[in-house]
């Protein structure tokens, strides 16, 4: 009988290094390292930082040197009308006369103690983040004003005054959501928008495990 047997070799295949090659090259490159809330040099370029410099623990900003006044000014040029009408729509009343009212209403302020003593102003807000975590500049010129009320807690995280030692209580901080006239300034074919944000509003006493009896 006739007995053929097949015999399989595996060769082992070694890649030599191109000699012309610079032996420092990495040839695994790792890829850029992008921070959360910050952006790259390209960005920067094309649409902007994602977030201005002031931005870094509040959600909101002042008017500063950050605040791009010349784009937005272009911006509301441009949509002059558009501008002009959500303006309107926004402040039936003057922010001047919004402030009046508020402080000759809330006099009482001066009168007695809260159990939770909070820290009231009107700010003009320059840069602020909307509820979807974008970063846009709010409408704040000299024709086109935008102030909002902020309270804060003066001492967050305290015990809460006036209540027997019984009670385990803090104070919080309460926010709430304001609309504002806001603008891309990176993106001028974008045209202005009322949006949303959270600002701070109140300063609330929270009791752990209250009981109603």
């Amino acid at each position: 009988m006739l007995r053929v047997y097949f015999v399989v070799v595996a060769w082992a295949c070694m890649t030599s290094a191109d000699p012309g090659a610079d032996p420092r090259a990495d040839r695994n490159p790792q890829p850029t390292k992008v921070v959360l809330g910050q952006s790259t040099p390209e960005e920067d370029s094309k649409t902007g930082p994602s977030r201005p410099g002031c931005g870094a623990s509040e959600k909101y900003c002042l008017i500063n040197s950050d605040y791009p006044l010349d784009k937005v000014n272009a911006i509301i040029d441009r949509y002059y009308n558009n501008v002009l009408h959500l303006y309107n729509d926004l402040y039936r009343f003057p922010p001047h006369d919004i402030m009046y009212h508020d402080n000759r209403t809330h006099g009482y302020r001066h009168g007695g103690h809260f159990v939770c003593e909070s820290a009231v102003q009107y700010v003009r807000p320059g840069w602020a983040q909307n509820i979807r975590g974008e970063w846009v500049a709010v409408i704040n010129t000299d024709k086109y004003p935008q102030s909002v009320r902020v309270e804060s807690c003066k001492y967050q995280g305290k015990r809460c005054e006036f209540l027997p030692p019984c009670y385990k209580s803090k104070c919080v901080q309460r926010n709430t959501y304001v609309k504002l006239l806001s603008v891309d300034p990176y993106r001028p074919e974008y045209k202005p928008t009322v949006d949303v944000f959270e600002i701070p509003s109140a300063c609330s006493c929270f009791v752990e495990d209250f009981i109603y009896y």
